[in-house]
């Protein structure tokens, strides 16, 4: 009954015994199929669009939540009376709009693409998460600091990496000329790097 585009949330059970909420955008057979599949810029606007599918489901459910506590009074005191309203408005309407523009208006480039790990790749390698890089230009920032196609970058900026939205999020912080502090799995073993951002064209 689902079509390409639409939404599945799931509940995982992880090996570590805890449970995981997952949301799942589905593909189109025809992707598969597609002469052009296999194009860098197809495949990273089509990750971008699966992750603002993901960010406004997130934004869906968050705020479905918070009214149902302000409706049964268990919503919290402190945030209630004032933040409370800024939630509903800007979420309710158009809850996509809260992450489109953080892409838009990203100032820095890492000169590298990257790929989310699937739950099963993250376990065989041992980490919780983490994304993989696919693509590294050269020349660019990620490859003057030493990054390499196929590294698997766990940490960025002090924080565990979830996913290329993630990421961007992080990026999305940060200014030409600063620095990214990565962890990463190359062949196994662990790494650290530094990337001085460069302003994005």
């Amino acid at each position: 009954k689902k079509r390409p585009g639409d939404m599945l949330s799931l509940g995982v059970r992880k090996a570590s015994g805890g449970n995981e909420p997952l949301l799942v955008t589905l593909g189109s057979t025809a992707d598969k199929n597609d002469k052009f599949a296999d194009d860098a810029k197809v495949k990273e606007l089509r990750e971008r669009l699966r992750e603002l599918d993901a960010e406004r489901r997130k934004a869906r459910e968050e705020l479905d939540r918070r009214l149902e506590e302000l409706r049964t009074g268990k919503a919290n005191k402190e945030t209630q009376p004032a933040p409370g309203p800024r939630v509903e408005e800007p979420a309710k309407p158009e809850p996509s709009r809260t992450v489109e523009p953080e892409r838009v208006q990203l100032k820095v480039s890492m000169g590298a693409a990257f790929e989310s790990l699937t739950p099963e790749e993250a376990r065989k390698l041992g980490v919780e998460s983490g994304i993989r890089a696919q693509k590294v230009t050269q020349g660019g920032a990620a490859a003057e600091a030493g990054l390499k196609e196929g590294d698997i970058v766990t940490r960025a900026g002090g924080e565990a990496v979830t996913g290329t939205g993630h990421l961007r999020t992080l990026l999305s912080r940060l200014n030409p000329g600063d620095k990214l502090e990565l962890e990463l799995l190359r062949g196994g073993k662990k790494q650290s790097l530094t990337i001085v951002l460069r302003p994005r064209e």
